[in-house]
């Protein structure tokens, strides 16, 4: 896991001096080394989280044929695909399958990486640069064309403005995208010069020209019966040998325990495999989940280290958050998971999550339970069907007539791949939109700030593009969610776990909102007329939140500090 910056230009030495400002920005994501590799037409940076061949693994990496690749990520099963490759492989690092996989496929090698991944990989010979992201969105990307014609590229936006090529130009269609949903959704950026590699998709930058293809697509639900059983055999084979690739490491590896469904079925797998430390976050009262991560760890005899909402020093964490997630982004359980990640790389560098299980498996009862009873009747050829349209309504914080009071434009409904006017729907929009946008987003951000590595079984390939074809039927009812795990591997968990429904992993806003140091913090920034939010919103329409302590009154507030400590012009 790392960072990766790059400048694409003729004469690119002479840019240099802007590279090493780049790299510095994005060292906390890789604190262990960093590299630099200059050619006529490009220049290439790299900072490093040993994980995978530490002696040899250092970035840049040169390959065959006058390449040379920065990349951010881990490629799980990448030693089985290796022993298939005719390439004369120098080091044991899973980065030099890329240069391999590209000497043999070409243009079209993104299709056979796996894992999680954003890389950019310079051909000298044919002055190419080919870039990718993977297919749910794990590790960031963005680029931006300069004024006076660069191209440049970066892990997080703070890199590509330190760059100081491109200027920061606030864009109102992503604020007013993060008021109907606390975050900038991954189809655009907060500055509108700036762009965001979409997930499943590669960038081909060439003779000038920038090309984006699509390689990768969600595939459909498949229209084989299927039993219960003989889905829930499929996949505890996929999900036991997805664990088992993400759990490669010449480091020790660690676990995110919160006692829910997807980290308990990990934490069973893996304990098998190998002698692993958990980590588990603690809120006070009855959204504390640590006994139920205390019974998980004790049954696969995991060592467990907590973590205590009481340890949270709210204003700091507020500017904090504002600082690494580059965006305004208002998902309040980033601080708990800032603070995991923090006690977490204090022992190990790679941990495992859940992350994804909820999309793919139908976990938010809160949400896809009440969605049952909507459907479009079996009618054929539905461009957004009902259950959508109600999702939709349900994943907006603020509305659209209230965002367009504020003088913001309203950001149309996401598309749809595939529709079938079922709770399917929601499951695809949720991948496509809240997964990437939101969840992984998060963690990304929070654990990189640490220098820590998060891998996520679920999103694993084979895993996933398996839960995504499989009928909803399977994943949900009125009683239950997550079916098919559960007959999978319910006899594999504590009594008390199994009989769990999904509980959120979220701060209290409210009442860091109203303490003792968070009420002078909304009255300062959303109750004063000079701070610079009042230049979007009218200070007469912002000052009745700053004591709602409500969930609109949460994100106004992040985006007024991240306002005030980020650039940003009109």
């Amino acid at each position: 896991m790392c960072g990766i910056a790059g400048i694409i230009a003729p004469y690119a030495a002479k840019h240099t001096p802007a590279l090493l400002q780049m790299l510095e920005k994005i060292k906390h994501r890789g604190p262990d080394a960093t590299g630099t590799a200059v050619f006529d037409n490009a220049a290439l940076a790299h900072a490093r989280l040993s994980i995978v061949d530490l002696v040899s693994g250092d970035q840049p990496l040169y390959g065959q044929g006058n390449t040379c690749v920065v990349f951010n990520g881990e490629l799980y099963g990448y030693e089985e695909l290796r022993c298939n490759m005719d390439y004369p492989f120098k080091t044991t690092s899973d980065t030099e399958l890329l240069p391999a996989l590209y000497q043999k496929y070409g243009n079209q090698f993104c299709e056979k990486v796996p894992g999680m991944f954003a890389f950019a990989l310079w051909d000298d010979h044919n002055k190419r640069l080919i870039c990718a992201r993977d297919r749910f969105g794990e590790k960031p990307f963005f680029y931006a064309k300069a004024d006076s014609g660069e191209f440049i590229f970066a892990s997080e936006l703070s890199s590509l403005l330190e760059s100081g090529l491109i200027r920061a130009t606030l864009n109102p269609k992503a604020v007013a995208s993060y008021l109907a949903l606390r975050y900038v959704p991954e189809d655009m950026c907060i500055y509108q010069n700036i762009r965001v590699l979409k997930p499943g998709h590669m960038l081909i930058y060439e003779n000038d020209t920038i090309t984006e293809h699509c390689y990768w697509t969600p595939p459909a639900t498949t229209t084989q019966k299927i039993s219960l059983q003989e889905a829930s055999e499929e996949f505890s084979f996929l999900m036991d040998r997805a664990v088992r690739r993400c759990m490669v490491a010449d480091v020790d590896v660690g676990l995110l325990l919160s006692g829910g469904l997807d980290s308990t079925t990990i934490a069973a797998i893996a304990s098998q495999q190998m002698k692993l430390k958990a980590f588990s976050f603690g809120f006070t009262g009855e959204k504390n989940e640590l006994p139920y991560a205390h019974e998980a760890a004790s049954m696969y005899n995991l060592p467990l280290k907590e973590v205590h909402a009481a340890e949270i020093d709210f204003p700091h964490l507020l500017l904090t958050m504002c600082r690494i997630y580059g965006e305004p982004f208002a998902d309040s359980s980033a601080i708990p998971t800032y603070l995991l990640c923090q006690k977490v790389r204090e022992e190990v560098k790679v941990a495992l999550s859940g992350d994804g299980g909820d999309e793919l498996l139908a976990g938010y009862n809160y949400w896809y339970t009440p969605l049952l009873k909507y459907g479009n009747n079996g009618k054929k050829n539905i461009r957004w069907s009902e259950v959508a349209e109600h999702h939709w309504r349900d994943l907006q914080i603020f509305s659209a007539d209230e965002i367009a009071g504020f003088g913001l434009p309203w950001v149309s409904r996401p598309q749809l791949l595939h529709t079938s006017g079922s709770v399917d729907d929601a499951l695809r929009m949720d991948v496509a939109g809240f997964l990437p946008s939101d969840i992984l987003k998060k963690t990304d951000r929070a654990s990189m700030a640490h220098g820590l590595e998060l891998r996520s079984p679920f999103l694993e390939k084979d895993l996933a593009e398996f839960l995504l074809a499989l009928p909803w039927e399977l994943k949900i009812h009125q009683n239950a969610e997550k079916l098919v795990m559960r007959r999978a591997f319910e006899q594999r968990w504590p009594e008390s776990i199994r009989a769990r429904r999904k509980q959120g992993f979220s701060g209290t806003i409210g009442s860091w909102m109203k303490s003792q140091e968070g009420l002078p913090l909304c009255m300062h920034y959303l109750a004063n007329p000079k701070r610079k939010i009042c230049s979007l919103i009218p200070a007469e329409q912002l000052k009745p939140y700053a004591t709602m302590f409500s969930e609109k009154s949460w994100l106004l507030l992040v985006l007024a500090v991240w306002l005030e400590y980020n650039q940003w012009e009109t």
